[in-house]
């Protein structure tokens, strides 16, 4: 590295920009909040691990389901 750039300081990539606009991510949730991951991110072209991701930079957490009900008590 030191004789590619004549310094040892480390070198960053350009930020990124992400395949999901999160204002549109944001509109579309507000919509449709029962919708699965997989339809969402088949509708924003991207997978369903990085639109998980997008939802979490947003602090919007994913609908959990119970799997048990409490019984009744007698």
């Amino acid at each position: 590295m030191l004789n590619e750039t004549g310094t040892l300081e480390p070198q960053y990539n350009e930020t990124r920009t992400g395949k999901i606009d999160l204002s549109k991510l944001q509109k579309a949730v507000e919509e449709r909040p029962d919708a699965y991951l997989s339809e969402l991110a088949m509708k924003f072209g991207c997978t369903k691990q990085g639109f998980f991701y997008a939802l979490k930079r947003l602090e919007i957490t994913v609908k959990k389901r119970h799997l048990h009900t409490p019984k009744s008590a007698k």
